[in-house]
């Protein structure tokens, strides 16, 4: 009976509403502050996906950081330490983007009851995600970020630690959001290879595999739709740009790339402004609102999941 009772209050809460002349029974801030609550309260309790993605970003972070020890500074490794710096942004992505996959398909069923019910916005709920996950998302790749450039050796200047930080972050953060899509509107079968594929089709175009300018003419506007392109762009403007001075070169013969122009030339980028790409990175994502219903959520009904809401609502 009881169970029944708690079944019902969703369409007592829609009935609500429609008599108030309001679509939903409280407003877009107060969906927003519960919600993301609600999603802290998860978070916590699920100490395995939160231990493991912490755990994970920092061994990959202490093997990145071992195999490029201090490289940051020889000329003569300039080419090993781009590389050094795509990986690090591409695994930034990649582990945020699946951490948030497997969440979104823990509470899919819950969503889509209780969206059905008119308890809340797709947005309310997709910013309430964003937000709530901010905080542990930065936590991790703070400490990638932190590891990984003081053990390669990095230049040790705050704006380019800044610089260099705010990229990596926006990265990850672009992981975060693109894992709360694929795993919103796609079963978890389908996401777990949907939204890899679509990342590793964008890492293809990020400047560090082929230089912009041997693109073929067909494919050179797809740069434009890559965000590691502007990501990658960005963090190499951060450490080998603004006049930075000559690298340190041990054996002559070996630096052909002696300073941060040479560099920059080197791999098609010369010229970039930081601000520039970091604003026409985030550009195109910051658009994205999900206001369509959810109708392509594959997910099972969980028949206590649309009280869910009001419990903590009303709480």
């Amino acid at each position: 009976m009881q169970s029944e009772n708690l079944q019902e209050q969703p369409s007592a809460l829609s009935t609500k509403a429609n008599l108030s002349g309001r679509q939903y029974p409280t407003s877009w801030f107060h969906q927003f502050v519960t919600l993301t609550r609600r999603t802290v309260l998860g978070t916590v309790r699920n100490n395995a996906l939160f231990v493991l993605r912490f755990a994970g970003l920092i061994a990959f972070g202490l093997t990145l950081g071992f195999i490029f020890h201090d490289i940051g500074d020889d000329a003569a490794k300039t080419i090993s330490n781009t590389s050094n710096l795509a990986l690090t942004l591409s695994s930034l992505t990649f582990v945020n983007a699946a951490a948030q996959i497997i969440s979104c398909r823990f509470r899919a069923a819950v969503f889509i009851r209780e969206y059905r019910a008119n308890c809340y916005s797709v947005a309310a709920y997709f910013f309430s995600k964003l937000s709530a996950d901010f905080f542990p998302m930065m936590i991790g790749n703070s400490a990638l970020f932190g590891i990984t450039y003081f053990l390669t050796g990095q230049p040790i200047e705050t704006e380019r630690i800044l610089k260099s930080a705010l990229i990596q972050l926006l990265s990850g953060w672009f992981g975060q959001l693109l894992g709360i899509i694929g795993g919103c509107l796609f079963s978890l079968q389908v996401a777990t290879f949907f939204v890899p594929s679509a990342l590793l089709a964008m890492l293809l175009f990020s400047g560090f595999f082929i230089h912009f300018s041997e693109l073929n003419v067909v494919l050179r506007p797809l740069i434009y739709v890559s965000p590691f392109s502007y990501g990658f762009k960005g963090i190499l403007d951060a450490v080998y740009g603004f006049n930075r001075t000559e690298l340190t070169c041990h054996v002559e013969s070996d630096c052909v790339y002696r300073t941060g122009e040479q560099v920059l030339h080197m791999l098609d980028m010369q010229g970039i402004e930081y601000w520039t790409e970091l604003c026409k990175g985030e550009k195109p994502f910051s658009r994205r609102v999900m206001t369509e219903p959810p109708s392509s959520i594959n997910g099972d009904d969980d028949p206590d999941s649309g009280a869910k809401f009001t419990r903590s609502g009303t709480s």
